[in-house]
């Protein structure tokens, strides 16, 4: 009940007209959790081209990091080491049984203390979900919104093109300033002593036409503000569901021998000195079978690599699992 394998929650096909059908299957998430994630190996036990770059981490931490990018073992505790050990164990000897390779070792490392992984370049991430793209969205229109009304109450100093036309307020109280100034030459004004006087113009309230013919900047920003709020309750109430799934999860299904929180976190062996982290671990990418078209690059990559031919990925299944078992002395 506790393999570190993929659980499968459905099998789903899509059919649009005039496309072709798709066919997907749903999966549970390693990182479902409301921690974030700041670093994430997939881990193969081969050593061909299986690293992202020293000098692409640097500049993009949050990307997928691989085996040669490893630089020592997780830290975990003794107990904790010893069960992963054992159901990993019992999780290759299905593997090998179904004859599938090129699996891999997902495991992320969550910081305590540090804050999300931010990207510099959104052109280097990971394609987003359809739910990132939905929020995405709403989030650009609403600073649209937002540039919209500073725009129209600024005379279009938004985007250093737009020409905004004056709302009904801005003219009433052009022509309030343009009637007191007139006043003020005359020597009418406050200031007919002939000294500089400081004049401070107190707009007259929008008549419930003028609100009604065109809304004002502050009822775009109200307007902004309550859908901004909006979409951070949602974030807050969907962490919050996250959270009580994980604990019902619990309650319902004892946790394995090797994990510390409902989320499936393990805790780090870390001294008192060092930063305090979570691993998520769990294998991935289970579906790969042994096939003519796997055999062929097998014999390709050897050609290629004849000097290190057990370094290349694409392996038979009994060989691709035992190099995966002895790799975990590496990793664990």
């Amino acid at each position: 009940p506790y393999t570190l394998l993929p659980r499968f929650m459905g099998a789903h096909r899509l059919v649009l007209p005039g496309k072709p059908k798709v066919h997907f299957i749903v999966m549970t998430n390693v990182f479902a959790t409301h921690r974030a994630i700041h670093e994430r190996y997939d881990l193969k036990g081969s050593t061909q081209g299986r690293t992202a770059g020293a000098a692409r981490i640097e500049r993009y931490p949050e990307t997928v990091r691989k085996d040669l990018d490893l630089k020592a073992p997780f830290r975990l505790k003794p107990s904790a080491r010893k069960a992963i050990r054992t159901q990993l164990h019992a999780d290759l000897n299905f593997l090998r049984e179904v004859r599938t390779m090129d699996y891999s070792l997902l495991c992320g490392l969550s910081y305590v203390g540090r804050d999300d992984p931010v990207t510099q370049e959104p052109a280097a991430q990971e394609p987003a979900s359809q739910a990132e793209l939905s929020l995405n969205s709403t989030l650009s229109d609403d600073a649209a919104l937002k540039g919209g009304a500073e725009a129209e109450a600024g005379g279009g100093e938004a985007g250093g093109e737009a020409h905004a036309r004056p709302s009904a307020l801005s003219v009433e109280m052009q022509l309030q300033q343009a009637a007191l100034r007139s006043r003020v030459a005359r020597g009418g004004g406050p200031a007919s002593n002939g000294t500089a006087a400081m004049v401070e113009v107190q707009p007259a309230a929008p008549s419930a036409r003028q609100l009604s013919a065109e809304p004002s900047a502050l009822q775009e920003s109200g307007r902004l503000e309550s859908r901004s709020s909006s979409i951070s309750q949602s974030v807050a109430a969907g962490r919050a569901s996250v959270n009580t799934q994980l604990v019902h999860r619990q309650q319902l299904r004892p946790l394995p021998a090797w994990v510390d929180a409902p989320d499936g976190a393990v805790e780090g062996n870390m001294g008192p000195d060092d930063e305090q982290v979570f691993y998520f671990i769990a294998i991935i990418d289970i579906l790969t079978a042994w096939s003519p078209a796997k055999a062929t690059e097998n014999r390709a990559k050897i050609l290629a690599h004849p000097l290190k031919p057990s370094s290349i990925s694409c392996v038979p299944p009994l060989q691709y699992a035992d190099r995966f078992e002895r790799a975990l002395d590496k990793w664990l």
